[in-house]
């Protein structure tokens, strides 16, 4: 199968948690694809608010990838319980393929001090704050992030913001807008 079958299957999912009653938001690589940021990615990052855990798994368990149903990923995963996802760690789980469809499940978004989403995919911002990792592949994206915030006239866009000339040129404009 190809990949945009897969990522339509993950997006499906979200959808079906949605509408079951499960907030779920797809964030990261997934949602970089929808705002047109990336081609492809490895796997579907979700958040889903640790108190809807058990509707969650309800759902997973019945789900099935290529007639395969979900897998814990890893040994040294977290376990899927709202007690360790309300702490910030996350959970891995897999429905072995090929490809294997991986999902990683945040109970709380990683930098996120205010949750603001309300769509399937997280909102800009939201993900501007997800994507400021360690990895410097993902700065290209955070700064992307940011310039698009500041086009919105959204003032957190700077934040973001990477280079010294894309400072001056935010600033130009926000003294020519004042």
């Amino acid at each position: 199968m190809e990949p945009e079958n897969l990522i339509s299957w993950f997006h499906t999912l979200a959808e079906d948690l949605r509408q079951s009653g499960t907030p779920a938001e797809i964030t990261s690589g997934l949602a970089c694809i929808h705002y047109n940021l990336a081609e492809t990615t490895k796997d579907c990052d979700i958040w889903i608010p640790p108190a809807s855990l058990g509707a969650f798994k309800e759902i997973v368990a019945q789900r099935t990838w290529r007639s395969s149903h979900a897998v814990h990923r890893s040994r040294l995963s977290a376990p899927l319980d709202p007690r360790w996802l309300d702490g910030g760690w996350s959970s891995h789980i897999i429905w072995p393929g090929p490809p294997q469809a991986q999902m990683d499940i945040f109970g709380r978004l990683p930098r996120v001090t205010t949750h603001t989403s309300t769509g399937i995919f997280s909102n800009e911002e939201t993900l501007a704050r997800v994507k400021m990792t360690q990895r410097d592949k993902d700065w290209s994206t955070v700064h992307l992030l940011g310039e698009r915030l500041l086009a919105k006239n959204n003032p957190e866009g700077l934040l973001f913001l990477r280079t010294a000339e894309s400072l001056l040129q935010a600033r130009k404009r926000t003294a020519n807008e004042t």
